[in-house]
């Protein structure tokens, strides 16, 4: 392997598209996390936790 080859337009090409490969994934980790996390704090304020009453 030529070290010029690593530096070669095709080589950043690749680069460039595995980067925004990696963003898309981590941006869809990020979207169902957020998602996800809604939907249980929406289910807590749906169906709250019974208090107990404190025994004098």
């Amino acid at each position: 392997m030529n070290p010029n080859e690593m530096f070669s337009p095709e080589a950043w090409t690749v680069f460039y598209k595995t980067l925004s490969i990696m963003v898309l994934g981590m941006l869809g980790v990020f979207v169902f996390m957020a998602l996800f996390s809604a939907i249980i704090l929406g289910l807590d304020k749906m169906f709250p936790h019974p208090v107990d009453q404190e025994k004098e």
